[in-house]
């Protein structure tokens, strides 16, 4: 349910979408489950639902939501795996494009996460000039020597603009030199392929809570902020490759207490890292334009988990509340559209 303040936010956005003839961009979708749990990725022509926020979404993913996350986790991971099965069941393209024009999105940026939904999969069910589908290398499974056939045949085949990296669920850390020999060639390779291929990153950045064998939730914490630098920020992912990287979730997924100043150290000495909205507070958002501006903030939804058009709501609600020099309008045209545009 939408307040009546909320759909006059989204008549404003709407104007300002159309004074500067923006392409407003959705920066990270999951058109296919990437957990593993909906592995029918038949994406057929299907009937179009109302799909509704969920209690979490109400609670606009703040800390009594991540609270209630982490007990459903805990102690009836069947639920979540349930309502994972009935969310993918319903979803194609058709869905998908109809959420994205409810929200008056112009494009979608589809990710996949090997090993659970290649490049090829989401091309060849959501192909059409509305979706620009993402790479995938499955970090720990491969060679050094294999990375670069790898990317460059993504290039080729589905035309990537950048590589999606899930720390968590493939089980490396992001800095190279964190990890094993062959993961850490491995690395070095994909980053160095994707700066001569003017690629971007876009790294899962926050825990994770995933499925063991047995079907019982467990936390990872591959990708927490502080693997992806030192106390200072200081990065050998940033500092060395001339490439745009995106952490997702704010650098800040299912986190209740983010860490604030290490994000401002890192956005201070890296101008070519970026930070999304996916799945993160209005509260986190606006302190986070607040502090590292929001010309380093990309907006994304995470969909189908979340609902598109709520998501974009919670961030117009944020970019609203932020105490900034900058007007709404301002912050709209950045972090909606041009921001992005930039990669």
């Amino acid at each position: 349910m939408f307040l009546k303040e909320d759909n006059k936010l989204f008549e404003v956005f709407l104007s300002i979408k159309e004074k500067y003839k923006l392409e407003i961009v959705d920066s990270h979708i999951h058109p296919l489950d990437v957990l593993g749990i909906h592995k029918n990725n038949s994406v057929g022509e299907k009937k179009i639902y109302h799909l509704k926020p969920s209690l979490l979404e109400y609670l606009e993913h703040g800390r009594l939501s991540l609270f209630f996350l982490k007990l459903l986790f805990q102690y009836q991971p069947s639920l979540i795996q349930e309502t994972i099965l009935k969310t993918y069941q319903r979803a194609g393209k058709k869905q998908l494009l109809y959420e994205l024009n409810r929200a008056g999105i112009d494009k979608g940026i589809l990710l996949p996460v090997l090993p659970y939904v290649s490049a090829d999969e989401i091309s060849s069910a959501y192909e059409g000039e509305k979706f620009v589908c993402l790479g995938s290398v499955d970090v720990c499974r491969i060679t050094p020597e294999e990375v670069e056939r790898i990317i460059l045949e993504q290039i080729n085949k589905f035309n990537i603009k950048g590589i999606k990296l899930h720390p968590n669920i493939q089980g490396f850390y992001p800095q190279p030199s964190f990890n094993n020999r062959n993961v850490a060639e491995s690395l070095k390779k994909i980053y160095k392929v994707a700066e001569e291929n003017r690629l971007y990153l876009l790294f899962h950045a926050g825990y994770s809570y995933l499925f063991d064998k047995d079907g019982q939730g467990r936390k990872i914490e591959y990708a927490k902020l502080e693997n992806f630098c030192n106390h200072e920020g200081k990065s050998e992912l940033f500092g060395k490759y001339n490439i745009p990287i995106i952490l997702a979730h704010m650098g800040s997924y299912q986190v209740a207490y983010p860490n604030f100043q290490l994000l401002q150290a890192i956005s201070q000495s890296y101008r070519n890292v970026y930070f999304d909205t996916t799945g993160i507070s209005p509260k986190i958002i606006s302190k986070a334009v607040e502090i590292i501006g929001s010309d380093r903030i990309i907006f994304g939804t995470d969909a189908f988990y979340n609902n598109i058009k709520h998501s974009l709501l919670l961030v117009l609600k944020a970019l609203k509340d932020a105490r900034t020099e900058e007007s709404f309008e301002e912050k709209v045209v950045q972090v909606f559209s041009k921001n992005y545009q930039r990669l």
